[in-house]
């Protein structure tokens, strides 16, 4: 399988729903997969233990032939961790995750973090928004200068990372940002791409633009 994509219930917008379609298998999570079937895409399956919708609305999503797996409300994971750790289990490609950034700061922290169980099991993961695109990386990348994207940021994941940069506002060599420093916030790519090697450590990538 090439791509899964996951679909959760924080802040949605209709500009990704071509994106979402490209997938060969949707996950919808809770509000999420209510969210698809009310535009129009019927999600693979739905998952999680569904307090953000109605009763009618989840036997909605039954009455579609959208196969259910409810969870109990009390449980150690969060609905889109139930997801992701799903997702990794068909082993696909690449991994896109929609709807993790919401008005509940500590869901949108877990979500990112999610990422993790991704990279450990050597699984491409982006978390998408309407404005930016999130990702672990290490080791080297090239990134092709975009109009839909004006801002690099590298956090560190790790304790540290070294990182060297080119075809950027700010490059240098074997940089040094340590977890908790903001000092890779808001590069852009004034070259034709950007030629980034982490060479120690894992970094938290964030491609963004304004709204």
């Amino acid at each position: 399988m090439k791509k899964i994509s996951i679909v959760a219930g924080g802040v949605l917008d209709e500009i990704l729903l071509d994106r979402i379609k490209q997938s060969e298998f949707i996950i919808g999570v809770d509000r999420g997969a209510w969210w698809l079937f009310s535009h129009g895409i019927k999600p693979t399956i739905a998952i999680g233990d569904f307090d953000s919708i109605s009763e009618d609305q989840l036997k909605k999503l039954e009455k579609a032939h959208i196969p259910v797996e409810k969870y109990s409300r009390e449980k150690n994971e969060t609905d889109l961790e139930l997801a992701v750790t799903f997702a990794c289990s068909k082993k696909p490609e690449r991994i896109e995750i929609f709807g993790v950034i919401g008005s509940r700061l500590d869901h949108s922290l877990a979500g990112v973090s999610l990422l993790a169980l991704c990279f450990e099991r050597k699984i491409s993961a982006k978390i998408i928004t309407k404005t930016s695109e999130l990702i672990l990386y290490s080791g080297k990348i090239i990134l092709p200068k975009s109009n839909q994207y004006k801002y690099i940021s590298l956090l560190s994941w790790s304790e540290e990372i070294l990182v060297s940069i080119r075809g950027c506002k700010y490059n240098g060599d074997n940089i040094q940002i340590k977890r908790g420093e903001s000092q890779g916030v808001s590069n852009e790519i004034v070259e034709k791409e950007a030629q980034i090697n982490i060479s120690s450590g894992i970094a938290l990538l964030i491609q963004s633009r304004d709204e």
